[in-house]
């Protein structure tokens, strides 16, 4: 297993976060709920990518949504889930909600 290098962050917001609220707030109505709605930046230049790091992420990220997806009242679930410090009762919770969904 490779070790992978967490990048420092030395201030309180992500350096990109004032050029997405840029482009966020020019961008057109497009009829989509804002987190499906694409949105267009460039990364700044000293911003270093680990493309494999990248594309996990947002591997992830898809199967997060078609999980939750299936969940009927995921804000709900996330404070039951919340309540609880061990990963088996949050997963046992998460399935429930599932199952009942079906």
């Amino acid at each position: 297993r490779k070790e992978r290098k967490q990048p420092a962050i030395l201030t309180s917001e992500a350096p990109n976060q004032d050029i997405q609220r840029a482009e966020i707030s020019k961008s057109k109505d497009t009829g989509l709920p804002p987190s499906q709605e694409t949105v267009n930046f460039s990364f700044p230049q000293d911003f270093h990518v680990n493309k494999e790091e990248l594309a996990d992420l947002f591997r992830f990220l898809k199967q997060m949504q078609l999980v939750l997806a299936k969940v009927p009242n995921v804000k709900k679930t996330l404070e039951e889930m919340e309540k609880s410090e061990d990963p088996c009762i949050k997963l046992f919770i998460l399935s429930e909600e599932i199952s009942d969904n079906n």
